[in-house]
């Protein structure tokens, strides 16, 4: 039986983005328009935080402020080749202070979490760190895609190295069905805190929301 929790994301993720890092990196070079479209739509000098930043595409200097959080430490260093700030952490404990950052994206991260317990714990790290009417974008991959079929939606997807003959690494992923990640950031509450859904939408075989954190009555 599939075991759930942190020792299987330690396997079939951290561990395998480790190993696929040069030829995941050299296959995510063009940033999503709709990613950047939020991205440009926040107010000048915003600070913002990639949390899964990968190779760090979606990291540029002015008019926004932006530093990359990653677990994948080959990675990480690609992005600081490219002289980005990262660092390295876990998406459910940032070492970060509460109320610091404008903004946040977190892209195609939220469904590596394996149980939903982590899900809402990766949703709350994003809403404490940050401000009062900060804003978020989050993606994740639908179980309903134009490229693949699931039957189930834990589920391990392979990824062929480049090399002739090269290994096969295992990625183990939770796919969302439609209204699940909305019930999911409904969970989400941090030190009197929620999000309110500003969007949803469906872009490139993704389940999408555009949240704003904002205080409870």
């Amino acid at each position: 039986m599939l075991s759930y929790g942190k020792e299987l994301e330690k396997e079939f993720v951290h561990t395998t983005y480790e190993n696929i890092a040069k030829h995941f990196s050299d296959t995510r070079y063009k940033p999503w328009p709709k990613v950047d479209k939020f991205l440009h739509n926040l107010g000048p000098h915003s600070l913002v935080l990639d949390i899964g930043c990968g190779n760090g595409k979606y990291i540029h200097s002015n008019p926004l402020t932006r530093i990359g959080t990653d677990m994948t430490q080959n990675l990480l260093e690609i992005c600081s080749s490219r002289k980005f700030a990262v660092f390295r952490a876990n998406c459910l404990s940032l070492p970060i202070q509460s109320y610091r950052f404008d903004a946040a994206i977190s892209i195609a991260v939220i469904h590596h979490m394996s149980t939903i317990e982590r899900r809402v714990k990766a949703l709350e790290e994003i809403l404490r760190v940050l401000v009062i009417n900060g804003k978020a974008l989050i993606y994740v991959w639908a179980k309903e895609q134009d490229e693949r079929n699931f039957d189930e939606q834990d589920v391990f997807v392979p990824w062929k190295s480049n090399k002739q003959d090269g290994d096969t690494f295992q990625r183990y992923y939770h796919v969302f069905v439609k209204g699940e990640l909305e019930d999911l950031v409904q969970r989400a509450t941090v030190d009197g805190c929620s999000f309110d859904i500003v969007e949803s939408y469906y872009d490139r075989s993704n389940l999408c929301v555009i949240l704003e954190k904002v205080r409870k009555n």
